[in-house]
């Protein structure tokens, strides 16, 4: 990739993909149009050039105080997490029951999260866990088309996320995601969990906008 007739990248003879870097301004015209030209040599397979740019986001992490991991430990179908997050601890226990006398079990994809929390200062707390997905989680490629949905099934609630074009094994080879399908976010239904679909931002804002009602 060349920026005004200088390389700014290079991927040598290996194909790669996500490759970020921030553009240096000497490198840019003030008073004539800039030029990006890409370049892209096939040794014998499908070859796809693809590149762009953006700018940052102004808008700071709302979330930005990091929780402390105490421990992690493994077993054959759970990881269990410990925390601290200020005044309080974190358990956390992810569980993929993927079990291979159990035929059901193991072709259902799903996992489960499960956690509890706990005063480290002796005194109590009100405390909200937020747990965010993306529609990225269903695509083959970030630019294609989604459609995302809240429902209710039985006694759970659930956020669904997956392509508008559905098609199911249309897609082969190497560096190929499975667009076909959904991915859920899901939760038993219950007057203290909200399930909803918002901007990345606006969630977590919303999430701060009540904890200061809240205090006040």
């Amino acid at each position: 990739l060349y920026l005004n007739g200088k390389e700014i990248v290079n991927t040598g003879r290996q194909a790669r993909s996500n490759v970020l870097m921030k553009l240096d301004k000497s490198l840019l015209k003030k008073e004539s149009k800039n030029v990006i030209a890409a370049h892209c040599l096939d040794r014998g397979g499908l070859a796809y050039v693809d590149f762009g740019l953006y700018v940052e986001s102004d808008r700071k992490e709302v979330f930005a105080q990091t929780a402390t991991q105490n421990k992690v430990s493994l077993s054959a179908t759970q990881t269990h997490y410990s925390f601290t997050c200020g005044p309080v601890d974190l358990a956390l226990k992810f569980t993929s029951p993927l079990l291979p006398t159990n035929l059901d079990l193991l072709s259902r994809p799903v996992n489960y999260i499960d956690y509890s929390v706990t005063a480290n200062d002796g005194n109590e707390h009100e405390v909200e866990i937020y747990f965010e997905t993306t529609p990225e989680w269903a695509v083959n490629e970030p630019s294609q088309e989604v459609k995302v949905t809240t429902g209710n099934a039985s006694d759970i609630k659930f956020a669904k996320a997956g392509t508008t074009s559905q098609a199911v094994l249309e897609k082969k080879g190497d560096n190929i995601r499975i667009d076909w399908g959904y991915v859920y976010l899901a939760s038993p239904k219950n007057e203290n969990t909200i399930i909803g679909i918002d901007d990345y931002f606006e969630a977590k804002e919303s999430l701060e906008l009540t904890k200061v009602k809240k205090k006040l």
